[in-house]
């Protein structure tokens, strides 16, 4: 289906029409604004009054070849190449989660009771680096490390440093294993947003995550749900400095759980707090 008219209008009318019943108008209006600004640098201020703004075949093709990727499930920040975190944008695929609003109120939790100016910090499992790179980004004085399982998400995390010019150490380590690269009480602070996501939840989620986002990311057995909290949570005794402070971001479902198991590891001081949605969705607790 070719779009009608050569303007910004017609684009508008086009996307509607092609994602109508796949998303709600709230969402197309969402995916308008942003193709818009990506492909042709047009502001959404600009976009509410040049309407009749002319584009060019060659740019109409961007917004068809767009359209065909988002009807066949593909999330628009894949489309696009990037995504926005805490104000700032990261380059996304889909060897990366797609940074979520919860994850920017757990980052902002951390920077609210940071007392320090210079805090050594950790981010286990960084994915895209969206949280050490706006840690290291608010604070610039600290030393953020980061690591991940696999160099093709590290390959997406170091290409963040380099858009947000910032400097982050970076690991590949599997948490699970028995590799330890830090030293004993080398952090203040080690943050982690590990797989939570039960694999018997899978049959409720929308295809467009199941189908295109790293379940290796997403994803943990029903047989252990805590799997990464405590192995965390046991690698975190030996790299915390003593006082240091340890912050998750769990499933809804698994706060008390995940308070319990801290308890049982004898950490201090720990909180649970919910999101903005109402839900218990993140943890913190002291060494």
């Amino acid at each position: 289906m070719k779009i009608a008219e050569n303007t910004l209008e017609g684009v508008e009318k086009y996307i509607d029409l092609q994602l109508e019943g796949q998303y709600t108008k709230s969402e197309i209006k969402t995916v308008q604004r942003h193709l818009i600004e990506h492909y042709y640098n047009i502001s959404s201020a600009r976009q509410i009054v040049e309407k009749q703004h002319r584009l060019s075949e060659s740019e109409l093709l961007k917004i068809i070849f767009a359209m065909k990727e988002m009807k066949e499930g593909t999330p628009l920040q894949y489309v696009v190449g990037d995504a926005e975190f805490c104000g700032r944008t990261f380059k996304v695929n889909s060897n990366v989660l797609i940074p979520r609003p919860e994850t920017e109120e757990l980052v902002q939790w951390l920077l609210e009771t940071n007392e320090s100016a210079s805090p050594s910090v950790l981010d286990i499992g960084t994915g895209s680096g969206c949280i050490p790179i706006t840690i290291k980004s608010e604070l610039p004085n600290s030393k953020v490390s980061a690591c991940d399982v696999s160099m093709n998400v590290l390959k997406v995390a170091i290409s963040n440093e380099k858009l947000n010019q910032v400097e982050i150490d970076w690991y590949i380590l599997d948490v699970l294993s028995t590799n330890q690269p830090f030293k004993e009480n080398q952090f203040d602070i080690i943050i982690s947003n590990p797989p939570y996501v039960l694999k018997s939840d899978m049959d409720s989620m929308d295809n467009n995550v199941l189908e295109h986002e790293p379940h290796l990311a997403l994803f943990v057995d029903d047989s252990d749900p805590l799997l990464f909290y405590r192995t965390i949570a046991d690698r975190a005794k030996v790299w915390l400095k003593p006082g240091g402070d340890l912050f998750f971001e769990i499933h809804e479902k698994q706060g008390k759980q995940v308070v319990n198991l801290l308890t049982e590891m004898e950490y201090s001081s720990i909180e649970l707090r919910k999101d903005l949605s109402g839900k218990d969705r993140m943890v913190k607790a002291t060494l």
